[in-house]
């Protein structure tokens, strides 16, 4: 009696969490988790949500010859433009793209599209203008320019909703199943070609206490959740989001490294941020690379490739290519 009064008791709270987990995303477009598909036939996984046994059938894997394999790159770029003269480079640097030599399908932008001193509804206008003429889809998270260190943070943030919220969508050749935080929608998420990319509301500037430990809260359940839900499907995670590691943000990534140290460690991530306006590389673990982007104005967009192997550690799994800036 006391055995099915203990399973009586578990059960409910096991489905309840994955009914909120469920609660917790939407998709874009009529894509579903259930009826996602990759792209690549990925190495044997182990199961990594840490309870039960995982089902392999839920996603359905289609097997390709490896040397046939598209590659698996993006651009990626941050911190511009803070002025006019930078909004001009920005244009050009656009321009200057070439993603189908280099068999890129989307672009991200890590935040800071401007200086926090006035914030106007023009300064971010005339950004989404710059960036919708891209040849790809771009993806953007906020920085802490574009909305928590301007004089009216709360106006900001409208403006920023406004014109960048799943603003990848407005490609017609835009990535199709993107995943997005029903709470947080600019948080998301996306599968590719065996690559699991997560963008992620951290800033740096201005710390508002009222809500600062509740968004990095419900980001930190995000990550975790699209963990869980796309399982042994991928082979590498990318982690998106402008602030650099440090005193601001580790309530989001110590319980991240303990994470990935108890069920990931054999999973290499790399994050890509900005805010620190140098380009930096440090392997925080060996299965974990921190890559911060040098501003716009030093550099044009990185372009990041990510290896079709069963390599583990980070600096080995991730090619980046500097492209020619001043680093």
């Amino acid at each position: 009696m006391k055995y099915k009064f203990v399973q009586t008791k578990w059960q409910p709270k096991k489905r309840k969490l994955l009914q909120d987990d469920e609660r917790d995303m939407i998709y874009d477009d009529d894509a579903t988790y259930s009826n996602l598909e990759t792209t690549t036939t990925l190495p044997p996984q182990p199961n990594h949500y840490g309870f039960g046994k995982s089902d392999s059938s839920i996603l359905t894997t289609t097997s390709v010859p490896m040397q046939s394999l598209k590659k698996r790159v993006f651009y990626v770029m941050g911190d511009i433009p803070y002025d006019s003269k930078e909004a001009i480079l920005l244009a050009e640097q656009i321009d200057d793209l070439d993603p189908e030599n280099d068999d890129v399908e989307f672009i991200v932008h890590l935040g800071d599209i401007m200086k926090a001193r006035k914030c106007s509804t023009s300064e971010y206008s005339k950004v989404q203008s710059i960036l919708l003429k891209a040849p790809v889809p771009v993806f953007i998270v906020p920085g802490d320019n574009d909305w928590n260190d301007c004089p009216a943070p709360g106006d900001a943030w409208n403006n920023w909703k406004t014109h960048f919220m799943r603003f990848d969508q407005r490609w017609n050749n835009r990535i199709w199943g993107v995943g997005r935080q029903r709470k947080r929608t600019e948080n998301f998420v996306f599968l590719h070609r065996g690559v699991l990319f997560i963008g992620v509301h951290l800033v740096g500037g201005d710390v508002h206490e009222e809500e600062w430990g509740v968004r990095h809260a419900q980001s930190l359940r995000w990550t975790r959740n699209c963990l869980k839900r796309y399982s042994e499907h991928f082979d590498a995670v990318v982690l998106l989001g402008h602030a650099k590691r440090g005193w601001k943000n580790d309530d989001y990534f110590d319980p991240l490294f303990d994470l990935i140290d108890e069920a990931y460690d054999d999973i290499p991530f790399l994050y890509c941020h900005g805010d620190g306006h140098k380009y930096k590389v440090k392997e925080k673990y060996s299965n974990f690379l921190d890559v911060q982007v040098n501003s716009g104005k030093k550099a044009p967009p990185l372009k990041v490739t990510i290896l079709y192997d069963s390599e583990r550690r980070a600096k080995k799994k991730f090619s980046i290519d500097q492209r020619g800036g001043r680093y």
